[in-house]
């Protein structure tokens, strides 16, 4: 769904059903996002004005986000790594999993201003913050034994993370200013909370709580339509 800033109403974009992780494109046009795909996940891009979706990467799952740079649209392939879809929509690597360190995934990638890209790395035992460009990485982060995820930089020298144990929510970590190093500890900012996202002008939206599906029991024929429902869920 897309809502304009000043109207009330919502647009849905149509194709996107079952849609995750949504994300903008760098110019604001179009939204790429993953769906399922003959037992997998695809990427996808449409227009954020409404049109055809485009599939540009096929059996991704799991997705563990996507961000667009402007060298083209970043996601990760399990135990592959960080890939690139250019403009062309040809798939080229971007960073690879290192095997010699146990490294099992490259995940939740996210874009900073100088087109390198932040992401998570995934160990047998461990957790880590890097930076990576099409040539080497530099680890900002590393936290044994614990999940962390979302990585995403705020413009005043911050990255914020969410962190899963021992304190689960929303962690900020200051950083250097070319972003190679960290220049302090890791802080918690936002107990619970999930899935960071900042704006230019330093505001931050993120999922509060632990998140809740409410499920009951219903009867149904055998063409599938509900007949009744035990109660409250």
């Amino acid at each position: 769904m897309v809502r304009e800033l000043d109207a009330f109403e919502t647009r849905e974009l149509d194709g996107t059903q079952d849609a995750s992780n949504p994300f903008w494109s760098v110019d604001g046009n179009s939204i790429g996002y993953f769906a399922r795909e003959a037992g997998s996940s695809a990427l996808h891009r449409i227009p954020a004005r409404g049109g055809a979706s485009q599939m540009l990467a096929p059996a991704t799952f799991p997705p563990y986000g996507g961000a667009s740079c402007q060298a083209g649209f970043i996601f990760t392939r399990w135990a592959v790594g960080l890939r690139l879809i250019d403009e062309d929509g040809q798939e080229h690597g971007w960073a690879p999993v290192d095997p010699s360190k146990n490294e099992s995934n490259l995940a939740y990638p996210h874009c900073l201003p100088d087109g390198r890209v932040l992401g998570v790395i995934r160990s047998e035992d461990r957790d880590a913050i890097a930076v990576f460009d099409a040539e080497r990485r530099a680890v900002l982060l590393e936290l044994p034994s614990e999940t962390v995820a979302w990585p995403v930089f705020a413009t005043d020298g911050y990255i914020l993370f969410e962190r899963a144990e021992p304190n689960p929510g929303i962690w900020a970590v200051p950083v250097s200013d070319d972003v190679s190093s960290t220049t302090g500890p890791p802080v918690l900012i936002l107990p619970g909370g999930r899935q960071p996202s900042v704006s230019d002008d330093g505001v931050l939206v993120a999922v509060a709580g632990t998140g809740r599906v409410d499920r009951h029991l219903v009867w149904v024929d055998r063409e599938g339509h509900q007949l009744s429902e035990f109660g409250r869920p």
